[in-house]
């Protein structure tokens, strides 16, 4: 009893810190560096997200082209779901518009996500799509 009890404090400590870090590990700005749709690599305008709040409550606020945005998302291991967002309305010239219009697309249907070689991927597989973004350097 006291081998299957040790056991599964384990497994669970294992689930508990994997879950704690999974919000850690994403903590901080990231630079947008490719946008993908239907495979194909499109265009990057200067966008980024930025990982703030706390792990019971995780914000992604930012810049995504044209507008400043703020997200609330909920995360799970290596799952993302985004459940509201806010930005500040403006218009801009129809490049940048149709570009941030991709990124909204990417952020707000995001299933999943990894971080590889200090890459963030950003995964929308119900929309053929992925946002790449690195982290940006402190200054």
């Amino acid at each position: 009893m006291k081998k299957i009890s040790a056991t599964l404090f384990f497994v669970f400590s294992i689930l508990f810190l994997s879950s704690c870090s999974s919000f850690k590990s994403l903590e901080g700005n990231w630079e947008t560096v490719k946008l993908i749709k239907d495979g194909k690599e499109l265009p990057v305008i200067k966008s980024n997200m930025n990982f703030t709040g706390t792990k019971k409550e995780p914000v992604i606020k930012g810049h995504a082209g044209v507008n400043l945005y703020n997200c609330t998302i909920k995360l799970s291991g290596n799952s993302i779901k985004a459940l509201s967002m806010e930005n500040t309305g403006f218009r801009g010239v129809d490049e940048n518009m149709a570009f941030e219009d991709l990124f909204f697309t990417v952020l707000m249907n995001a299933s999943s996500y990894q971080i590889k070689n200090d890459i963030l991927y950003f995964y929308a597989p119900s929309e053929k799509m992925e946002i790449q973004l690195k982290r940006a350097e402190k200054k």
